[in-house]
């Protein structure tokens, strides 16, 4: 009840949701948002059953993530892999997303020799969500 939806969209190959919620947990399931450091956050995504919940979960986090919900706001997701090909070819410097426990989510650039790694199938877009109810979040049983 406390969230609301702002934008979704999906933006080169990344789903992209906008949302805002208090800062201040307001029940009993949300933990505070901090402003002043990085916190850690979990995330999952996964497809939709037949009665259109999430049922498992088939991408996940793989190690620590923290974000800094207190920063300017900037793009900073990580450049797709063939974007990130492209750009290698061109400037020599690659840019990659750092999962670890580490309080910065995004590395610096640098230059590498190294052949570029896996190539990761696209997650599917998100489906739409239903209008009857769409932001009633039950709580985990």
């Amino acid at each position: 009840e406390s969230v609301r939806l702002l934008n979704a969209a999906l933006v080169n190959g990344y789903s992209i949701v906008t949302y805002q919620r208090p800062l201040k947990a307001h029940d009993g399931l949300d933990k505070p948002i901090f402003t002043n450091r990085s916190q850690p956050i979990v995330w999952a995504v996964g497809p939709l059953n037949s009665k259109s919940e999430v049922s498992y979960h088939s991408i996940t986090s793989k190690g620590d993530i923290f974000l800094d919900f207190g920063r300017p706001p900037k793009w900073n997701c990580p450049i797709p892999e063939s974007d990130a090909t492209a750009d290698a070819s061109n400037t020599g410097e690659v840019s990659s997303f750092h999962e670890s426990s580490s309080s910065k989510v995004r590395a610096p650039a640098q230059r590498t020799t190294e052949a570029p790694g896996p190539v990761y199938k696209t997650p599917p877009p998100p489906s739409p969500a239903p209008t009857n109810g769409a932001w009633e979040i039950p709580p985990i049983q």
